[in-house]
């Protein structure tokens, strides 16, 4: 039954509904698809992206600060054509690390861009590197990333396609956290 209720959950179903602590307007899309991700630190600071920008909040909802990727990675000189950001918060390193990429749908240009937070504070500094998107050296491209912490590892996984859209094959990225941070 929709919407959920109490009552429509019914008694023995291990379950109640979740109470909404704060709820407050986010990050705003501009771009489709919007491709939006977020994390929040032990700390209560939410950093959230889509294709577009990146925006940082406290855990009340006030906007601390907002910029765009490509300002964000400017050091860098990144084609403006960025995607497919991803957000995670390192609970064992207590810090932030960011990705995203250029997306032209083509080997060239084709970059990642990955930003580890110099401390827990995402307003703080960040250190910014610029990786190779062919890591085969065969024209191909990443596509649907995702990535992961361990221990000490940081991974990036996605799908490698060459320029006509085919796929080729998956690769993973293992970077030593200790080297980022």
């Amino acid at each position: 039954t929709y919407p959920l209720t109490d009552e429509a959950m019914g008694p023995g179903t291990g379950g109640e509904l979740p109470i909404i602590g704060t709820n407050f307007e986010g990050n705003q899309q501009n771009g489709c698809p919007p491709d939006n991700t977020i994390a929040i630190s032990n700390g209560g600071l939410i950093v959230s992206c889509v294709n577009s920008n990146l925006y940082i909040f406290n855990d009340a909802g006030t906007l601390q600060s907002s910029t765009t990727l490509v300002d964000f990675f400017s050091n860098l000189s990144p084609n403006p054509n960025l995607c497919d950001p991803k957000i995670i918060y390192d609970p064992g390193a207590d810090r932030f690390i960011l990705f995203t990429q250029v997306c032209t749908g083509f080997s060239v240009p084709n970059q990642i861009l990955l930003a580890f937070s110099q401390s827990n504070n995402p307003l703080g500094g960040w250190w910014i590197y610029g990786v190779d998107g062919d890591p085969l050296n065969d024209n191909s491209w990443l596509d649907y990333p995702k990535i992961g912490v361990s221990t000490n590892e940081f991974y990036l996984t996605g799908n490698l396609f060459f320029n006509n859209g085919n796929y080729n094959e998956s690769v993973v990225y293992q970077i030593t956290k200790s080297s980022g941070y």
